[in-house]
Formats: C-alpha cells, sequence, structure tokens
C-alpha cells in the first residue's frame, strides 16, 4: 500500500479543537487530556524552580492535574486556561513547600539538630538566598519576576499569561528586582 518512492503517504489530520473549544461543549475528557499534551512543560518547569526536586515536582504536578481535572466543570470561560493552570500549580507547589516546612522543623526538633553555617555561601546557599528574597516579594512581583528571570517571557506573551498591561508588569519586575537585591545585599 506505499507509493514508488518506498516512503508511507502523509496522512492529513484535522487540528485538534482547543481545550477552552471542548470546554464550551462539556468535553471535559478530551479538554483535559488537550490541557495535560498543551502545559505539561511549561507547568513542571515552573514546579521544579519552585519545589526544586523532580521527583517532587512531579507529585505537585500530579496533585495539580487533579485539582485542575475537579476544577474543569467550574472553570469560567472568560478566563485563560493557561493562567488558570498556572495559578493551580502555583498554589498546589506553595502547599507542598508550607507543608514539606513544617514536616523539617518537626523532624529538626524532634532530633535537636541545629544546623551551623558553612564558611562562605556556596551555589546552593545563594539560590537558598534568592529564594528566600522572591519569598518575600508580593505575590503578583513574585510571578513577574519568575516568568521573566527563569523563563524568559516576553513581556507580551506575560500580558497575556496574566491577564495584565505589559507597562504593570514592566514595573512589577523593575520593583521585584530591587527589592531582591536589596534584600541579598543586607543579608551579606
Amino acid at each position: 500500500m506505499g507509493n514508488s518512492n518506498g516512503k508511507l503517504p502523509i496522512r492529513r489530520t484535522h487540528p485538534m479543537p482547543s481545550a477552552k473549544k471542548l470546554l464550551e461543549e462539556e468535553k471535559y475528557e478530551q479538554a483535559f487530556n488537550v490541557l495535560v499534551e498543551e502545559q505539561s512543560d511549561f507547568l513542571l518547569r515552573n514546579i521544579l524552580r519552585w519545589v526544586r526536586q523532580e521527583d517532587q515536582a512531579r507529585d505537585v504536578l500530579q496533585n495539580t492535574y487533579i485539582r485542575i481535572w475537579k476544577g474543569l466543570p467550574s472553570f469560567r470561560a472568560e478566563a485563560q486556561i493557561s493562567s488558570w493552570c498556572y495559578r493551580i500549580a502555583f498554589n498546589e507547589s506553595m502547599a507542598f513547600l508550607r507543608s514539606r516546612k513544617r514536616v523539617l522543623k518537626l523532624e529538626q526538633a524532634e532530633a535537636g539538630v541545629a544546623i551551623a553555617p558553612e564558611e562562605g555561601p556556596d551555589a546552593e546557599e545563594i539560590q537558598r538566598r534568592l529564594q528566600f528574597a522572591l519569598e518575600q516579594l508580593p505575590e503578583r512581583q513574585r510571578q513577574v519576576f519568575e516568568l521573566r528571570y527563569y523563563e524568559e517571557m516576553p513581556y507580551e506573551e506575560m500580558a497575556a499569561l496574566l491577564e495584565l498591561s505589559v507597562g504593570s508588569l514592566k514595573a512589577s519586575f523593575h520593583h521585584a528586582r530591587k527589592k531582591i537585591e536589596s534584600h541579598l545585599r543586607e543579608e551579606n
């Protein structure tokens, strides 16, 4: 059934409907599959940046998918799906980190162990300081900084994702950067 050049014929496929269109038609399972296909890399990259360990990031991603699945019937069509998924991933990551922090404090208290700081900061310590500085930022500034700095996302794409103006995003990034620099200077 091949052609004369030995190659298989090219099969044309119909473009897959968007998740938003599928949600409007109440085809939740298909919409969910499209969201997983479209959003997985982006969500995992962000979760991994927040959580920092791949196995834990994958667990958080699974929890994110569960929340997305449960929330599909109540999704508001006027919102952007990508920003809705990002928000869920962010919330799941922060919940995980809060939980992990409580467990670590409990383990340290039970063990009676105090960790002594080393001489001079290493790469892990610098990353910890940056993460702490990020946690001190207002949520909007933190989101904008992370998307711009880590994802290198253009302001126009960020504006569509977060449903904000480019000008306000640039201002948020500028303020976030100044606060982080100030915080890091104070720690040294």
